[in-house]
């Protein structure tokens, strides 16, 4: 499975980690974009997953996107990702961001026609994964 994170904080990494040693998907599966030169050289050295500064990049061949962001920087975001397909599912953890918010998101910037699927993931510990589900 390909997965493509959008943002790689500490919320990110805690899915990453989890991910790649649950055996869910490798790390050359996994790409990563975060606005940090510093955030993306750690999680490839720890993880060895695929690290960018483009959005558009880590989503664009990932099955999963994982849009581990700040809440504030939602409307900066969803318009990168306008070129999302109906094949690709989007996975929220930004705390307070609703499905209707992203999909309002998605409208404004011209891809919320029924193009991509979303589901949503709460900020929860689950001890089955060791980390955050």
């Amino acid at each position: 499975m390909k997965i493509g994170f959008i943002g790689g904080g500490t919320m990110g990494e805690a899915l990453i980690k989890s991910i790649i040693t649950k055996g869910v998907a490798l790390p050359k599966d996994i790409t990563v974009s975060d606005i940090s030169q510093k955030r993306r050289d750690v999680l490839k050295k720890c993880y060895g997953v695929t690290v960018t500064a483009s959005n558009k990049e880590a989503a664009g061949k990932a099955e999963v996107v994982v849009l581990a962001i700040k809440p504030q920087e939602m409307n900066t975001v969803l318009p990168e990702l306008a070129k999302l397909t109906v094949k690709q599912v989007v996975l929220s953890i930004a705390a307070g961001v609703t499905i209707d918010t992203i999909r309002k998101g998605f409208k404004t910037c011209g891809c919320g026609q029924g193009n991509a699927q979303h589901a949503c993931a709460n900020r929860r510990r689950d001890d089955r994964m060791d980390g955050y589900a």
